[in-house]
């Protein structure tokens, strides 16, 4: 699975979690809950080059 894929899992995860459990849209979108939790936390607290590249992605788009 590609690193994108997983990331569109996580966000439809994030996103039915308020209706359905995690570990069951885990099961169903077969990633780890771990993983998700991980991803949550990094999305929670980005590090200094996540921001720094997302500022230049945005820089980008206005162009």
């Amino acid at each position: 699975m590609k690193p994108k894929d997983k990331r569109c899992f996580f966000e439809l995860i994030k996103e039915l979690s308020k209706k359905y459990s995690i570990t069951l849209l885990c099961k169903i979108t077969k990633v780890s809950r771990s993983g998700f939790y991980k991803w949550l936390s990094r999305e929670k607290h980005p590090t200094s080059k996540q921001l720094v590249n997302e500022k230049l992605r945005r820089m980008i788009m206005e162009c």
